[in-house]
């Protein structure tokens, strides 16, 4: 939580890898004094809970500051709101795993996975995060375990029956691109983050629940899932308009489209 950590897509070898990575981090990366650091705790808890209720289909109210976002998860939480403020139909209340991947399969994303091998992906993903060892960077040690789990999740969404790759005309099939890829582990990490932060609410109660014990280890280290409707919103931003002047949008939208991201 000392630094802000606003990333995308893990491995990615095209435009959305080192050009799109390095402007969220320059931009976006923020060294925390004591009192930042102190703040940032109060508003991470309730970013927390503001996200474990609109999940749990009680509604979408931030109370998200205005100003220097100081978490990956605050900046989403201010960029990004629900249009009606309600849980969508297609997602069920307090379903990670259903949640996630209709969140990544939307925009008519051909799907090419059964029930069974959806279960097995999300099994793999929590079997497989990371320790994080004595005087080891969290970022780092997250990053090596996101980019070889998202390599791997690609490579079973390429071999799938019916597969396709993106196109600027074409949408990827499931999990065929790390567009994808990213969105479905970033999303499901982070119900796990806040379930484990703010604990799961439940008939106006939060609950203590735990996905992945350890997660919060990695506070500093999550990426917030990016995807059309946080693109959107940081237009508005500094950063936003700096990419604009620069035609970062206009010069990558057909990638973004294809990728899943538009």
């Amino acid at each position: 939580m000392e630094v802000l950590s606003y990333t995308g897509h893990a491995g990615e070898t095209n435009i959305a890898s080192t050009r799109f990575r390095n402007k969220m981090k320059s931009a976006m990366s923020i060294p925390c004094s004591r009192d930042r650091l102190a703040s940032s705790r109060v508003r991470l808890i309730t970013d927390c809970e503001t996200f474990s209720k609109y999940v749990a289909g009680a509604g979408f109210v931030t109370n998200c500051e205005t100003g220097e976002p100081l978490t990956a998860l605050h900046a989403e939480m201010t960029y990004w709101s629900p249009a009606t403020g309600a849980l969508p139909k297609r997602y069920h209340p307090n379903c990670a795993e259903h949640n996630a991947w209709k969140a990544m399969q939307q925009m008519g994303i051909k799907g090419t996975f059964s029930p069974p091998e959806q279960t097995a992906i999300f099994n793999q993903i929590r079997s497989t995060f990371p320790s994080l060892p004595a005087n080891q960077c969290a970022q780092s040690v997250f990053d090596g375990w996101l980019c070889g789990l998202a390599t791997r999740l690609r490579a079973t969404g390429l071999g799938q029956n019916g597969a396709m790759l993106p196109r600027a005309t074409q949408k990827p099939t499931t999990l065929a691109s790390f567009g994808l890829v990213q969105k479905l582990i970033n999303i499901y990490l982070k119900y796990a983050f806040c379930w484990a932060v703010a604990g799961r609410y439940n008939q106006g109660a939060f609950e203590s629940f735990s996905l992945i014990p350890n997660i919060t280890d990695f506070t500093c280290a999550l990426h917030a899932p990016i995807d059309a409707i946080l693109l959107g919103e940081l237009r508005d931003t500094e950063l936003g308009k700096k990419w604009i002047a620069e035609r970062f949008f206009e010069k990558n939208r057909n990638r973004l489209k294809a990728d899943g991201q538009w």
